[in-house]
């Protein structure tokens, strides 16, 4: 009918149970599943589930709380933590991080609440940094953060982007409403 109910998937699927899902990707035989404690994949024809999480380890992800999952028009996968962007390579079964440490364009805020890809270029919505956006073939990044100016974004802290076909970019940020910009 019309109810959602609790139904178990696969038993490796337990190990995200009590956990808080903060979002979800469908990758082909994978889903993606963003966590408080980590990123899980799993496998769907494998029945395999394997967890990714912070550690000292170079190229580990960023921060175990996982905010958003996107993937670009390349395929890659990209993952939003309280740590900044984690670009999944496949290859290497690990991540490459882009933050506020990262020698080239440093991110202002490394606390990314959402994401979203459009016409090779990355949006990273932060907690209190605005929006970068990333243009990885021309290497510029612009900022966009709350000023006087009154074309500026209306607050800093952004927690949901979308964007429309025609390139219309719609920004719901805390305390300052919707905002919109054509690109």
């Amino acid at each position: 009918g019309n109810r959602l109910i609790p139904r178990e998937i696969a038993p490796a699927v337990r190990a995200v149970n009590g956990l808080f899902v903060t979002d979800m990707f469908r990758k082909g035989q994978q889903v993606w599943i963003g966590t408080n404690e980590g990123l899980y994949c799993y496998n769907q024809y494998t029945k395999q589930m394997r967890r990714y999480e912070h550690s000292v380890l170079l190229h580990s992800l960023s921060h175990d709380f996982v905010t958003c999952i996107r993937q670009d028009e390349y395929g890659q996968m990209l993952v939003g933590t309280l740590g900044g962007v984690n670009i999944y390579r496949a290859n290497s079964d690990d991540f490459e991080v882009w933050n506020s440490s990262s020698i080239f364009a440093p991110l202002c805020s490394d606390f990314v609440n959402c994401l979203f890809v459009f016409h090779h270029q990355l949006w990273v919505g932060t907690e209190n940094g605005g929006i970068i956006k990333l243009s990885p073939k021309q290497l510029l990044v612009d900022n966009y953060v709350h000023s006087s100016n009154t074309g500026s974004i209306s607050a800093n802290l952004v927690n949901s982007m979308d964007v429309e076909k025609n390139g219309r970019v719609w920004v719901g940020t805390v305390e300052g409403g919707l905002n919109r910009k054509d690109v």
